[in-house]
């Protein structure tokens, strides 16, 4: 039978509490002595019992770790990627823990009605409405669909806010670094006011509650976060110089950013800030602003007449267990209003395409790609030039932004 069938339809067990406990103490002391974790609950949100749903703000690769220690005692029905549910080894134990899969940026009738089962037998769901961690320290797009799904629910909402996780763990360079996390749980809705909201005004009240940028809050805690090669991986988000404009020149060592094209460089310091080598240099003294002005750059791009961006590229089928597979090379290319790929699969010439408007991100990573979907199948594009996929996305937020600026959120 299908890997895929097999784990999308296995019922949601409650999570082994003799496994989430051992996990929950070893988190805990990792997050006590390395990240002095600091967590605030409010008294609402204390008196609480379940069942109710738990939405925290998505910041690097450790947050299931943060937030169930920061919970405990409360066991959570995470819901997590299905990507992870093809990787064998952890298959079996994201079942074990209860969690729900989920496909990225794709609705997913099952994950719902997973959700819902959860919710019924008295539990608690906990939802990243991002799906995807951040990679500049600031939050990223949160779908409307969020919305309707905890209106649907009924039952009270609680936020989990994590700041300083990116700081101690950037997803660009992921080595654990001595730092400081704090913990805010919260009440959000009761279920009686979100009978009174309407969908807009609960999907501003949950976007405002889970906005973060991580940097604004370094700049005020000043917490020391410093590890030798602070800086590696940085050229990978922040690809485009200040001073000169040139895409894909940044480079990194050590503590140093620098464009190969005009020298601009910037320094990072030991809090995780950057700071101009000299007076000559034009520097963002974060990164999330840096970031924002790539942005805002994009989205201008995409507003031209007859705008469009390509890159020769590598096509990877990947497999229902989690396995990348080259299986092509063409082109990739994305405008205002579809993302397509022309080249080979398996051998044959094959022209592909996607409208933008069925989704507002491209999943991706670090390390050079970013995936699809076409026709219900995911694939990856790999570009020749790793250092494109982050403009790959960018324009993939922008011309998703452009589409969902003139559509209304439904009642």
């Amino acid at each position: 039978m299908d890997r895929k069938i097999v784990v999308m339809n296995r019922q949601i067990r409650k999570p082994n509490r003799v496994l989430y406990r051992f996990a929950v103490a070893l988190f805990s002391l990792l997050h006590r002595k390395k990240y002095s974790l600091k967590v605030s609950k409010s008294a609402e949100f204390e008196a609480l019992k379940p069942p109710y749903i738990v939405l925290a703000n998505h910041i690097c690769n450790i947050d299931f770790t943060v937030v169930s220690t920061a919970m405990w005692p409360v066991m959570l029905n995470f819901v997590v990627a299905t990507c992870y549910f093809r990787i064998r080894f952890l298959s079996g134990i994201l079942r074990l823990m209860g969690c729900i899969p989920k496909e990225q940026f794709q609705p997913d009738a099952k994950a719902i009605k997973n959700i819902i089962s959860v919710i019924q037998r008295g539990d608690v769901v906990e939802i990243y409405p991002a799906g995807q961690t951040t990679f500049d320290g600031e939050a990223a797009y949160i779908d409307t669909s969020i919305a309707r799904l905890v209106k649907k629910l009924k039952v009270p909402v609680v936020t989990v806010h994590v700041d300083g996780a990116f700081i101690a763990c950037p997803k660009w360079n992921m080595g654990l670094r001595k730092s400081r996390i704090e913990v805010s749980i919260d009440m959000l809705f009761t279920p009686h006011e979100l009978d009174t909201l309407n969908h807009e005004d609960v999907y501003q009240k949950v976007k405002n509650a889970l906005y973060f940028d991580d940097y604004e809050w370094q700049r005020k805690a000043m917490v020391k976060a410093s590890k030798p090669h602070n800086a590696k991986g940085l050229e990978r988000v922040l690809f485009v110089c200040p001073r000169c404009q040139t895409e894909f020149n940044m480079h990194t060592q050590r503590n140093r950013l620098w464009c190969a094209s005009c020298g601009n460089t910037a320094l990072m310091n030991e809090y995780g800030l950057l700071q101009p080598a000299d007076s000559n240099c034009i520097i963002f003294e974060t990164p999330s602003q840096w970031s924002r002005w790539q942005m805002q750059r994009y989205r201008q791009q995409v507003r031209l007449p007859g705008f469009s961006y390509s890159e020769p590229a590598f096509l990877i089928k990947i497999s229902k267990h989690g396995k990348y597979i080259k299986a092509g090379a063409g082109t990739a290319e994305i405008n205002l209003e579809r993302f397509c790929y022309q080249g080979t699969y398996n051998g044959t010439e094959v022209s592909w395409e996607v409208k933008n408007y069925l989704s507002a991100v491209f999943a991706h990573e670090v390390k050079g790609h970013f995936d699809f979907v076409y026709n219900s199948e995911l694939f990856s594009i790999a570009p020749f030039n790793s250092l494109s996929v982050f403009k790959f996305v960018a324009l993939k937020e922008a011309a998703f932004e452009q589409y969902q600026n003139n559509r209304p959120i439904l009642n």
